[in-house]
């Protein structure tokens, strides 16, 4: 689904940026467990929300971990408020 056009909003006092992808991504099989760090993209498998982690986290069996922003990307996030993003594959 790359790139992707999106609005993340704030979850859990900055701790994450979420948003809900449309369709619902398929986790059937996927590999479940992850204690995220700053970075790590998941998806929360309860919601089907997309989680982008900008703190270390605690481990979650409900975490599925789909990616991890590079090098600074993830100090651009760790702002409170909604903000539209592009992701894209380098």
């Amino acid at each position: 689904r790359l790139p992707l056009e999106i609005t993340l909003e704030d979850y859990n006092n900055t701790t994450e940026k979420i948003y809900y992808p449309s369709p619902a991504l398929n986790t059937e099989n996927a590999p479940r467990g992850c204690a995220p760090v700053a970075g790590d993209i998941t998806l929360y498998a309860p919601w089907g929300n997309v989680a982008i982690f900008c703190k270390n986290w605690s481990q979650s069996n409900d975490l599925i971990k789909l990616g991890h922003i590079d090098n600074n990307g993830i100090e651009m996030l760790k702002v409170p408020g909604e903000m539209k993003v592009k992701i894209e594959r380098l």
